[in-house]
């Protein structure tokens, strides 16, 4: 019975397999002949929409592992450049604050240029590399000394006019004593009326206009120079412009404040030799 039963076997195979082919054979004439809205093709339709929430699913997974492939690629590569990015771009930022400190101090000096040539100054320029912080002894320390020809009683300027006058040298260096200082002092001019006065600094840091004759007419926005008066400071050279004026013209109470740049916003001067084709030198400090 069993050697019966296992040579029927391949006989019922291929009489499925047959019958199967001549299902399918009809599937497809029927397939083909209906319409959208056949059977078949309802059928299709609904297998699709089972299987469809497993078709995103995978496709979902597949792109997430592509894209974890692509962030660990990314990854890798930022660990490998992320030091040299950062050393790349410290070079730089160093370069563009160098070139931006170059430029500053290329237009500082022109201002100093065009003050040179505005009261045809002889000197030496120098930068500023000490300053005083106490109201009752303002002075600047200038990396520019007597071997440079600096000396003792010089004017000084800045791009904006006189700061000052040079109270001590040495071979390399030159101390300055500033106009704001309460120690200091110069003759000066009204240059609108050419009426003469005395110009000193204070504790506050101001600069004030005194002993200035009775009867002059002194106004906001006057200039004052330098007169040149007793030799100690260069003829001629602005110090400021007139802010503010108190007192009474007639009894010679009159004072004007001047005003100059802040003494903080210039990093170089000029030793002053002689301007304006004088050639005295001053003498000693006021």
């Amino acid at each position: 019975m069993n050697d019966n039963f296992h040579n029927k076997t391949p006989i019922v195979y291929v009489v499925a397999f047959a019958v199967i082919a001549l299902l399918c054979v009809v599937s497809m004439g029927v397939w083909a002949r209906e319409g959208d809205s056949g059977i078949l093709h309802a059928a299709q339709q609904n297998v699709t929409k089972v299987l469809s929430p497993l078709s995103v699913v995978s496709q979902s997974a597949s792109n997430t592992g592509n894209d974890v492939s692509r962030d660990a690629e990314n990854s890798s590569a930022s660990q490998d450049t992320l030091s040299s990015l950062k050393e790349q771009n410290a070079v730089l930022t160093a370069q563009v604050a160098k070139g931006e400190e170059y430029r500053q101090e290329a237009q500082r000096l022109q201002e100093l240029l065009n003050l040179k040539d505005q009261y045809s100054i002889d000197g030496v320029s120098g930068h500023v590399i000490g300053r005083t912080t106490e109201n009752w002894n303002q002075t600047i320390t200038v990396d520019v000394g007597t071997n440079d020809g600096s000396f003792v009683g010089a004017t000084v300027c800045a791009s904006f006019g006189v700061i000052g006058q040079v109270t001590s040298v040495t071979d390399t260096t030159s101390v300055v004593r500033l106009l704001t200082d309460p120690q200091s002092g110069v003759a000066g001019m009204i240059q609108s009326s050419r009426a003469t006065c005395v110009v000193k600094g204070s504790l506050d840091g101001l600069i004030v206009a005194s002993n200035i004759p009775a009867g002059t007419n002194v106004s906001v926005g006057d200039i004052i120079i330098t007169s040149g008066l007793g030799g100690s400071f260069t003829k001629g050279i602005i110090i400021g412009t007139v802010t503010k004026v108190t007192g009474n013209s007639q009894d010679g109470s009159l004072e004007a404040t001047i005003k100059q740049a802040d003494k903080n916003t210039y990093e170089e001067v000029i030793i002053v030799k002689s301007a304006g084709g004088d050639s005295s030198s001053g003498g000693g400090s006021n």
